[in-house]
This record gives C-alpha cells, sequence and structure tokens, in this order.
C-alpha cells in the first residue's frame, strides 16, 4: 500500500501542487500562502531548488509549457496572472499579466488551444463572470511576454477552468461555473474569430468543487473529471457532455483531483476528511488504493517514479510511493486520535500496530498529532 516518503511544512495555510519537469527530471511545483517553491529529488529524497514570493496570495497553480522543450508554473493572484520559470539557478517570474481589478481570480489552467505548439494560459474571473485567455510570445533569448488572447463571459462565477481534448484531438476550454444549487459546464473553442461555444450541461443542483482532465477511461479523448458532492463525476466531451461514470461516496466532498498517464493510477481524489483514493486505469466506481496523509487535502498531483505529491489544509506538502509491495504503510496521528480509534479505522489489532512500532511508541497511551505510524500492509490504508 502507499507509504510516505517525504514531507516537508511549508506554512500554516493550503498547498497547491503540481507536478512538472520545471529544471530538469521530475519535479515538484508547490504553493502556499503567496510563496511558490521547486522541489527537485536529491539524495533519495527532495530538496528546495528554490522559491519566490509574489507578495500576493495565490488562487492558482498549474504547468505551462514555454516554448517546446521548457516547462514553466502559471499562477493567479486576485488580479493578475504570472509565468515563473527557472533563470540563473533561482525561480523568478518570467513574464506576467497587467493588472485587472475586479477580475478576483480563483483558477487557472494552461493548454495548446490554437495548434501552435504552445500552451496558452485561461484564467478563471467570477468577479467578472468571465474567462480570461492569454498566450505566451516568446521573444529573442529567453523573453517571454503574455499577450491577451481575449474574454469571454460565462452563464455564472466561473470557479474551476481545464483544457480538455476532445475525441477529435481538439483542445477546447472547460469551465465550472455556479454558485449556490445553480451550477454548470461549458465548454469554449478558441479561433481566430474568437469563442466558439461547445457541448455544455447546465442546471446541475450539487456543486461542483474541483476539475482536473485527463485520460482515465477507455475511450478517444479525456475526460473531465469532477468533484460533485462526495463523488468524482467523470464526463466525456462528443457530441454533447455526457456523465460517463460517477463513483461510489468518498466523503463530504472531494477537495482535490489529479489524472496521471501511467496505468497504475489514472486518478486521485483528495478530501477534507484527510482520504486520498487512487482509482486505477481504466477508473470504475471503487477506488482501488485509499491512504491518509494529514487532515485536509488540498492539492493533488503525480510526480514520475510512482508517487503521489499532497498539499494540506495545515501547510504541509508529502510525497507518498505507491509501491503495492511495501510490507508497511504510513498513517499520520490526526488531532483526537488514539491508538485504538486508529485501529478499528485500518482494520489492524492494536497489538499489531504497537508491535510494528515499538521503537517509536513508547507509551501506547501517547501519540501525538502528526506523528507517523507503520501500520502492517493488506489492511486498510
Amino acid at each position: 500500500m502507499p507509504s510516505l516518503f517525504w514531507r516537508t511544512d511549508l506554512g500554516p495555510g493550503p498547498v497547491k501542487v503540481v507536478a512538472g519537469s520545471f529544471t530538469a527530471g521530475s519535479e515538484i511545483a508547490a504553493a502556499e500562502g503567496s510563496r511558490v517553491y521547486f522541489f527537485v529529488p536529491s539524495d533519495g529524497e527532495y530538496s528546495l531548488y528554490s522559491a519566490y514570493d509574489l507578495n500576493e496570495r495565490i488562487t492558482g497553480l498549474t504547468a505551462v509549457r514555454i516554448g517546446t522543450e521548457v516547462e514553466g508554473t502559471a499562477v493567479t493572484t486576485a488580479d493578475r496572472v504570472a509565468v515563473l520559470n527557472s533563470r540563473q539557478g533561482a525561480l523568478a517570474v518570467v513574464a506576467e499579466s497587467g493588472r485587472e481589478t475586479g477580475a478576483d481570480f480563483a483558477d487557472v489552467a494552461a493548454g495548446d488551444l490554437d495548434g501552435d505548439g504552445l500552451d496558452e494560459i485561461v484564467a478563471a474571473a467570477p468577479g467578472r463572470e468571465s474567462i480570461y485567455v492569454y498566450r505566451l510570445v516568446l521573444g529573442d533569448g529567453e523573453a517571454v511576454r503574455l499577450e491577451l488572447a481575449g474574454i469571454r463571459a460565462v452563464p455564472g462565477p466561473p470557479r474551476y477552468v481545464a483544457v480538455l481534448k476532445r475525441p477529435d484531438g481538439i483542445n477546447v476550454i472547460a469551465v465550472a461555473h455556479g454558485e449556490n444549487d445553480q451550477w454548470g459546464l461549458s465548454t469554449y473553442r478558441l479561433t481566430e474569430e474568437g469563442f466558439e461555444e461547445g457541448a455544455a450541461l447546465a442546471g446541475q443542483p450539487l456543486g461542483i468543487n474541483s476539475m482536473v482532465t485527463g485520460d482515465v477511461l477507455a475511450r478517444p479523448g479525456e475526460e473531465l473529471a469532477l468533484g460533485v458532492g462526495g463523488m468524482v463525476w467523470l464526463v466525456g466531451d462528443g457530441s454533447a457532455l455526457e456523465v460517463l461514470l460517477v463513483t461510489d461516496s468518498l466523503g463530504t466532498s472531494v477537495s482535490a483531483l489529479a489524472t496521471s498517464g501511467e496505468s497504475e493510477a489514472s486518478l486521485g481524489a483528495g478530501t477534507p476528511e484527510g482520504y486520498v483514493f487512487l482509482f486505477n486505469y481504466p477508473a470504475k466506481r471503487a477506488p482501488d488504493q485509499v491512504f491518509s496523509p494529514v487532515e485536509g487535502v488540498t492539492g493533488l498531483s503525480f510526480p514520475a517514479g510512482g508517487r503521489v505529491a499532497v498539499g494540506t489544509a495545515v501547510g504541509g506538502l508529502q510525497v507518498w510511493s505507491r509501491d503495492i509491495e511495501e510490507r508497511t504503510w504510513n498513517y499520520i496521528v490526526k488531532p483526537g486520535d488514539t491508538l485504538w480509534n486508529i485501529a478499528v479505522k485500518v482494520g489492524v489489532p492494536v497489538e499489531q500496530i504497537i508491535s510494528e512500532n515499538t521503537e517509536t511508541i513508547k507509551n501506547p497511551q501517547v501519540i501525538i498529532p502528526g506523528q507517523v505510524i507503520r501500520i502492517p500492509a493488506g489492511n486498510g490504508g
């Protein structure tokens, strides 16, 4: 079962996370508060490559291609979009938009919308009930700038955006919009003439609390994975938006989603209760694995090497290994836990847990939040 590989604390607030090849190899970008961090593999764990403080709260984080071989991160704050990348061994802003007062940017996505091989950046602006699309324009040397390609009003305040590859190979913008009990999905194609409206799914009574795209079902094209209540809806875009699969209930809500090109875990879903559920390819109703990193999952991604990167609500960044041959898996103690309720939760006798942790549990009556406890594999988690 999954086991804790590495962890660090970034601050008191929720952590967003995305995986990519930002400098060399498989790396992790994380955002907490106003700061962005790049972590790189080093000596069997991860080390901090560089950090950058935007001096404004970060509301969205995604990987973005800057040219054919360079990858960076795009972030949103309340009124601007910025692209960060490595410059001379340190993280720096390499391009940014002008100030968009009142946009209240809430999410960001990237993908090639016009077929030129470069990513466009899409930002959700609930304050304007619109989406903003920016092109990356390459200049001489390492110069990059953002150019506003267009603004499109949507049927309600946009909360989440993503770039979806349809079965015909065309990339479109997917927007989850709404508030209270009026939610919907809309899709748009960026053309030379502007925005072409595509398939939509309107009048959904349940709020959407997370969204990601990826190939998670055995069908052409990608799917939208939506956190709807405590379930994940998988939605396909063909002649119409169609709900293709609804998972079992995973908790009160799904607070983070991620997809992976690796067959052993095509979809990951995190919950505010502190659980991560992994679905193998092709995804089915029930998850194939579950583990508990900490209370409150706010970010999720899949670095290479069979790992899961998890951002938490209390400022933590964790990397878990999906090695299914591990003899034990790690459980992180939450406030209010005792060995006895942990034993019930994971389905392992308390005596076995104590026996597995003789070096770290000296008094079974005393465990503390944040403490790592090994659980025998093949049970619970």
